[in-house]
């Protein structure tokens, strides 16, 4: 459960599903599904179909889950969506709207943070705007960069949705270890590492061989790594080998994102693909 919307992980993917009222109870309907996708809630379990196939009855177990804590973000926070152009921005003190490609203002004092599952809302009294941010990784509708936060707003009759926090957040770790280059995995004995959380700004770690650096920015619809700097230590010829792949792969990555896994994979053009894990 996210908010008033309950995500259905089946099959593989992820469906997002919207309640509906009845007499008893609640469903929740997925929109996009070919076959109907539905859970009919009655408190203590439920009816589940997935693509039109009917599954016996839900019983909730366990215990009750604990409050979720509210994690607020280092502040000033951000998001934005597009089709139409918005943006938000939220300190301690204020929270500002600009909607209408940049003609329309709303400010109002920022309230308390409300922990929801997977996230947190921000909604005042009376609510005017109601900004609701998951911590579940966004794409930019239009550059396709990656962003840590789910954002949607509520302002009187519009609504808006888009992404929001620091992109660098997904990147961040001292150390991901790769598991895998341009598809064809790593030899056994080849350590490869990606260290993104020790200095902003730069990548640095190991190749397989010898230790390597390198700068890498953020920029609007990707990200760019600068040359990369190594040692010229000769090794075995398989390790050479994946160092040589690996570091072109890496010098040549201009994107980004996570899998559903939680692993990093970078890519770049043509076959250019890194994925690692912490």
């Amino acid at each position: 459960m996210a908010g008033d919307d309950m995500t259905l992980r089946a099959a593989g993917k992820d469906d997002v599903l919207t309640p509906a009222e009845l007499p008893s109870g609640t469903k929740y309907v997925a929109a996009a599904a070919a076959a109907e996708t539905s859970f009919v809630s009655d408190g203590e379990g439920g009816v589940l179909m997935v693509e039109g196939v009917e599954f016996p009855g839900c019983v909730k177990v366990g215990r009750a889950a604990a409050e979720p804590a509210v994690v607020e973000p280092a502040a000033p926070w951000a998001a934005r969506g597009q089709e139409p152009f918005w943006s938000i921005a939220i300190d301690p003190s204020e929270i500002v709207l600009t909607y209408d490609l940049g003609a329309q203002t709303y400010r109002t004092a920022t309230p308390a943070p409300e922990a929801i599952d997977g996230g947190r809302r921000y909604k005042g009294d009376p609510p005017v705007l109601v900004v609701t941010a998951l911590t579940k990784t966004c794409f930019d509708s239009m550059s396709g960069l990656p962003y840590p936060e789910q954002v949607s707003v509520q302002y009187g009759e519009q609504a808006f949705k888009g992404c929001g926090g620091d992109p660098q957040v997904l990147l961040a770790g001292d150390e991901w270890v790769v598991e895998d280059v341009n598809g064809a995995g790593a030899p056994d004995g080849a350590r490869l590492t990606l260290g993104l959380g020790t200095a902003k700004g730069r990548v640095n770690g190991g190749s397989g061989c010898n230790t390597y650096g390198a700068t890498y920015s953020v920029c609007g619809d990707g990200m760019q790594i600068g040359p990369v700097m190594t040692y010229e230590k000769a090794c075995p010829p398989v390790l050479m080998d994946i160092e040589q792949k690996f570091q072109t792969a890496l010098g040549a990555a201009n994107a980004y994102t996570d899998d559903e896994t939680g692993a990093l994979v970078l890519t770049g053009p043509g076959s250019a693909r890194i994925l690692a894990r912490q």
